[in-house]
């Protein structure tokens, strides 16, 4: 009997290492996202990244053109991937700033950004 359960846990063990070994970064979540950019953003860099498949370097400029900009975020989108940097930093009339990331994404067409202006944010 000692031998049957010991036999069990054995093969339990073994059966949760071979399963504990499969990585979760094979699953792919999607976003869908559209690549549309909000007011105040425009896309100034979208190309791939050097050698490595679905990476893209996607750089966005943020322009204040009628009124002075509090900007507390900016959200980099793609199809597969979201990046969110805080920013906390305000941007006078007239004057430009830039934001980016290296991003995954299937397509670079895929690539969008959002802006978070400081009375936005929570």
């Amino acid at each position: 009997m000692k031998k049957k359960l010991i036999g069990l846990a054995a093969s339990i063990l073994a059966i949760s290492l071979i399963f504990s070994s499969v990585k979760s970064t094979e699953a792919v979540s999607y976003y869908g996202h559209d690549g549309s950019v909000s007011e105040y953003l425009e896309k100034v860099v979208v190309k791939p990244y050097s050698n490595k498949k679905d990476t893209w370097v996607y750089i966005v400029k943020a322009c204040a053109t009628d009124h002075n900009l509090g900007v507390a975020g900016v959200v980099l989108k793609s199809d597969i991937d979201r990046e969110q940097l805080g920013v906390s930093k305000s941007i006078v009339k007239g004057n430009c700033s830039h934001y980016g990331a290296v991003m995954k994404a299937k397509d670079g067409d895929t690539l969008g950004a959002e802006l978070i202006l400081t009375h936005e944010a929570l």
